[in-house]
């Protein structure tokens, strides 16, 4: 009786593995499937990623650029608050660029991204397999991987990717009109701009690709599989939401401590 905390907690580490393992293999099969080209051979598929991209990008721009005014605010009132007490105010552009670019935007757009489009995508594709309409995708003999889970992981990369250089542009302009109005942030939006520039290496442009992709495509899929495997009992499909933003959430963390590190 004793060891059965044990035994309880190896099987749950055994499980655990084992998800994690089948969803990095799906993740690698959907990023293969998104590259290659004869995935966007057929106008389904075409108008499917349209649709998707127009769903999670496009919709998203209101609410990514009303995140991106207020960081852009948030970041300058912190940073005078500190540079001042150490004396580096000309520091405003670097640290705008280490904030925003590396670390807050990615996950951020991330954030708004699951919140946004992760649990209706399970609702959607979930509906789709509780009424039989994915038993008649397969007898069309329309694949349902490459119909509903590929367009739906490859909208969610590039639309992320496309958010997240919206959201830089707008907090590194929110930040500098803000600065410079409160006299934050000497000099022009040009010295401002390269200031920002020399302090983004080649490194950084290749981690916040890996953070706003990576991120995305997992979503999507883990989205996609859990609806696809919802129980038809009541309350199942509410249950496979929750599941599927919940390991999301944590998916994205773990992507962007370890890119990071």
């Amino acid at each position: 009786m004793g060891l059965d905390w044990i035994d309880s907690v190896g099987r749950y580490a055994l499980r655990f593995a084992a998800g994690i393992g089948s969803t990095a293999v799906a993740v690698g099969a959907v990023g293969a499937a998104t590259l290659s080209p004869r995935t966007w051979r057929t106008p389904l598929a075409r108008r499917a990623l349209a649709r998707q991209i127009v769903s999670i990008g496009a919709e998203g721009l209101p609410l990514t650029a009303a995140a991106a005014l207020l960081t852009g605010v948030l970041v300058v009132v912190q940073a005078d608050v500190w540079l001042r007490r150490v004396g580096q105010t000309q520091l405003f552009g670097p640290l705008m660029a280490i904030v925003v670019i590396r670390e807050v935007g990615p996950l951020l757009i991330n954030l708004i991204a699951i919140a946004r489009s992760g649990g209706a995508m399970v609702v959607e594709v979930g509906n789709m397999s509780l009424a039989g309409e994915v038993a008649v995708l397969d007898a069309l003999g329309i694949h349902r991987f490459g119909f509903l889970v590929v367009p739906r992981a490859a909208a969610m990369g590039v639309s992320i990717l496309c958010l997240t250089f919206v959201f830089v542009c707008v907090s590194l302009a929110s930040g500098f009109v803000v600065g410079a109005g409160l006299g934050y942030i000497p000099g022009r939006p040009a010295g401002f701009l390269f200031d920002v520039l020399d302090a983004v290496a080649p490194v950084d442009v290749v981690n916040l690709l890996i953070k706003s992709v990576a991120p995305g495509l997992i979503t999507a899929t883990v989205c996609c599989a859990h609806a696809l495997t919802a129980s038809s009992a009541p309350g199942g499909l509410s249950r496979a939401a929750a599941l599927a933003v919940q390991r999301s959430v944590l998916a994205l963390f773990v992507v962007s401590a370890t890119v990071s590190a």
